[in-house]
């Protein structure tokens, strides 16, 4: 039988190694270790709090590395009274609790153009293939923003714009451009060449803290407690 981790990284390390975002789950571990946002100290972040801190230096979204965390109980979860729900805009940092609003739905075709537009310009901008189709081959196995969102919708690379542009809901257009900014923020074959970011809807009322399991291995106190 193998020994018990012995610290956060060697915890986080042993059950999600297999995750492009485990750094990134490390990284938050001891974030909230040394900010003292713990459970022995009745300690809770808002995910916003967390995603004003750290969020610049992750590679993965907040929530998912947050998620990730609570789902192995390194940190543990808690929902206050009401909802929390809200649409957001992270290019502008504006928020949204009507999904009907004018300006929100500007802003939303506004997102989604400025998407379209870097994806079309990206096309244009790309290497001619070579006569034996090389670069073709290269550009398709190293995916581009057109593939990534086709994927990402699961319809052809041909329909992209008129299925982010065409749903006559603005949440429906809006959960098919979040669903694509998100694939795109976590492939390693793409990047955005505009000024645009994700647009959906959010959750900050969640607040999060490091499980007592989690601070007395930081501690390397005995954990026959637990």
């Amino acid at each position: 039988m193998s020994s018990l981790p012995t610290t956060l990284e060697e915890w986080i390390h042993r059950e999600h190694r297999h995750q492009p975002s485990c750094e990134d789950q490390i990284f938050a571990g001891y974030w909230f270790f040394e900010q003292g946002v713990t459970d022995v100290a009745e300690e809770y972040a808002r995910t916003s709090a967390v995603e004003d801190s750290i969020g610049h230096q992750l590679d993965h979204t907040v929530r998912d590395v947050l998620d990730n965390l609570e789902e192995i109980g390194v940190l543990r979860q808690r929902s206050p009274p009401g909802n929390g729900i809200y649409i957001r805009n992270h290019r502008t940092e504006e928020n949204f609790f009507d999904p009907t609003n004018q300006d929100f739905i500007d802003l939303l075709t506004e997102e989604i153009s400025r998407f379209i537009r870097d994806m079309q310009t990206q096309e244009q901008e790309e290497p001619l293939p070579t006569p034996d189709g090389d670069e073709s081959d290269d550009e398709e196995s190293s995916g581009t923003l057109r593939t990534i969102a086709a994927d990402a919708l699961d319809i052809e690379p041909s329909i992209v714009e008129e299925a982010l542009t065409n749903p006559d809901d603005p949440v429906d257009r809006m959960n098919r451009y979040d669903t694509v900014l998100d694939a795109v923020k976590r492939s390693d074959t793409v990047s955005r060449n505009g000024d645009y970011d994700g647009m959906g809807w959010r959750n900050m009322a969640l607040r999060w803290t490091l499980s007592k399991r989690g601070v007395r291995l930081e501690k390397n106190e005995s954990l026959t407690r637990l």
